[in-house]
């Protein structure tokens, strides 16, 4: 799990209810569905109409977010998340939740061509070209959410040569090449080619 802490403000005369500080919207009539997020101004809060498309009304779910994270993923102001957030409240502080997938997959590679096969989670690539040159064959772009890392481990002069599916690009190019001992290419997809991150 991820948490964020959200301490809560109590004591000293504090406003005791949302409505009640001085700097947010001052009444909820007509806001249902709205989102929240600070004005133009940065000076204040303010409801907002949710995008169309958003999945839920609270918190919208982004398809091409990276999962585990939760925030925002563009500059619309809109926290998002591609899994559930619980929500306990400790007294005190508020603290949010958000399921982590478990781990990730190691897979060593030392034979050529390599076709990888992942579509979803975290996949780590370590690949020996002790051997020879190695290329690993990446899997369609589209619809696939997986992260997936190529690492080079030995220290020889043999190439690692990544190839897009077909036409498919890899940060715009048809393939990437890891040369150096340890070198590592993380890829994730834009749903139509593969970027490197």
């Amino acid at each position: 799990m991820a948490n964020i802490l959200l301490k809560k403000q109590g004591g000293g005369g504090g406003a005791e209810t949302f409505l009640a500080l001085s700097d947010t919207p001052s009444s909820y009539s007509g806001q249902t569905g709205q989102g929240l997020r600070v004005n133009a101004g940065e000076d204040a809060l303010e409801f907002f109409t949710i995008p169309a498309g958003s999945t839920d009304e609270k918190v919208a779910v982004d398809s091409a977010s990276v999962p585990g994270y939760l925030g925002a993923a563009s500059s619309d102001g809109v926290l998002r998340t591609d899994s559930s957030i619980t929500y306990t409240d400790g007294g005190d502080f508020v603290t949010l939740s958000v399921a982590v997938p478990a781990g990730f997959t190691v897979v060593p590679v030392s034979s050529t061509p390599y076709n990888v096969t992942a579509t979803t989670g975290h996949s780590i690539y370590l690949v020996d070209a002790t051997g020879g040159a190695i290329t690993i064959n990446l899997p369609t772009a589209v619809s696939n959410t997986a992260r997936i890392d190529i690492k080079k481990i030995d220290s020889s002069v043999n190439a690692v040569t990544i190839d897009g599916d077909g036409g498919e690009t890899i940060d715009g190019e048809l393939t990437a090449v890891a040369s150096l001992q340890y070198e590592n290419i993380t890829h994730i997809s834009d749903n139509t080619n593969w970027m490197v991150i």
